[in-house]
């Protein structure tokens, strides 16, 4: 994948937030759960944004570049963004959404520009491209 490919992702952000574990005596085993209700909404708004707009799995070893600017509902008085949702939890939810989809394995994103900004309607613009190679 030697092109960049863009899409946005209407809505607000979802966050990978803390996971909670729960022994289940009648499965007998720890059923894990993550604390963010919208996350698999998201999530799968994420992968078909990206299938959409025909974003290509870059494979192993490959190295990925991902941009994504989230634009947040702003508040009367607030300047800057700096209120909840992190944005450490937005991007690992980003990754892991784009996990299958833009490349094989996040371990793959070798760059990340993220940042969050206020706008009129919430929205997620995300760019996936091949990272460029450099030498030593």
């Amino acid at each position: 994948m030697s092109e960049s490919r863009t899409f946005t992702v209407a809505g607000a952000a979802a966050t990978k937030g803390s996971t909670i574990g729960i022994w289940s005596p009648a499965e007998a085993r720890v059923i894990t759960r993550t604390d963010s209700a919208r996350l698999a909404v998201w999530t799968h708004a994420v992968q078909w944004a990206a299938k959409a707009a025909r974003v290509r799995c870059v494979p192993k070893p490959r190295a990925v570049r991902v941009e994504a600017c989230c634009i947040l509902p702003a508040r009367a008085g607030e300047a800057r963004p700096t209120r909840p949702p992190d944005i450490d939890k937005i991007a690992r939810a980003l990754l892991d959404a784009l996990t299958g989809v833009a490349y094989a394995d996040d371990a793959q994103v070798t760059e990340l520009v993220i940042s969050k900004a206020y706008g009129a309607a919430p929205a997620t613009t995300i760019t996936i491209a091949e990272a460029e190679r450099t030498r030593r």
